[in-house]
């Protein structure tokens, strides 16, 4: 009888053993599916407890980093994307219409118009003179410039990869958005600040370029011109999860 519960309670804990086993790889899977977005709340709570790690200035150097790190995110792209992508892109239009109305125009609106709600809400509701007063309209201006903003040109394209969207679409978006909104963004901030804004167009022009234009450009000549099978290399090496957060 203790024999036969000794053998009951070790396939018993066998079967506790072999689920919590695939337990931890199925979570295992799902983390390494989802490591972008792991990555980015780490990154986020590492920036909270030591912030002069990241800032200007910082041993990380943003100032340099950053725009490496952009720069071959893009160039990943460039490299993945077959040319025929970038044609057929090209000339879609209608998506490119609404990408850029629904950013630079009813997003800005939208959000506007909510924040200036919740303006007048807190104006009737808390005092004036108060330190929550000026906290949450200090917020709610933010939303609103932050809202007149273009899209971020490498998390818009890695997240429409992720869940599987248009990855060509989103880089020529992106990338319009950000040349557009070099000027239209001005105009806003103009009509909800009320004070104009200098821009070093030619500098933001010429710094968008390195980043974002010059990177996929390179990775389309190292794809049709040295590569002989790119998508092999690119499949071999698991290339394409670095820019898609996959």
């Amino acid at each position: 009888t203790r024999l036969c519960s000794l053998r009951t309670d070790m396939g018993v804990g066998g079967k506790l053993l072999d689920g919590s086993t695939e337990r931890i790889k199925y979570l295992a899977s799902r983390a390494k599916r989802q490591w972008f977005i792991i990555g980015v709340c780490l990154a986020i709570l590492f920036a909270h407890l030591a912030p002069w790690v990241g800032k200007k200035g910082g041993p990380l150097r943003p100032t340099i980093t950053v725009k490496f790190a952009v720069a071959s995110i893009f160039f990943i792209i460039g490299l993945s994307l077959k040319m025929r992508q970038l044609k057929d892109t090209l000339f879609q239009w209608k998506i490119h219409l609404t990408v850029q109305v629904f950013s630079l125009v009813l997003t800005p609106l939208l959000m506007c118009t909510v924040a200036n709600g919740l303006i007048k809400l807190a104006t009737s509701s808390l005092d004036i003179d108060g330190s929550d007063y000026k906290s949450a309209i200090s917020l709610l201006d933010g939303v609103k410039v932050l809202s007149c903003m273009p899209p971020p040109v490498s998390s818009a394209v890695i997240l429409t990869k992720a869940v599987g969207g248009n990855e060509a679409a989103a880089v020529f978006n992106s990338t319009l958005g950000s040349f557009v909104g070099i000027l239209v963004t001005p105009l806003w901030l103009l009509q909800i600040t009320g004070t104009a804004a200098e821009v070093p167009i030619i500098e933001m022009m010429s710094g968008l370029g390195l980043q974002i234009l010059l990177p996929i450009c390179l990775g389309q000549v190292v794809r049709n011109v040295v590569l002989q099978n790119p998508d092999q290399v690119i499949q071999r090496f698991s290339i394409s999860k670095i820019s898609s957060g996959q």
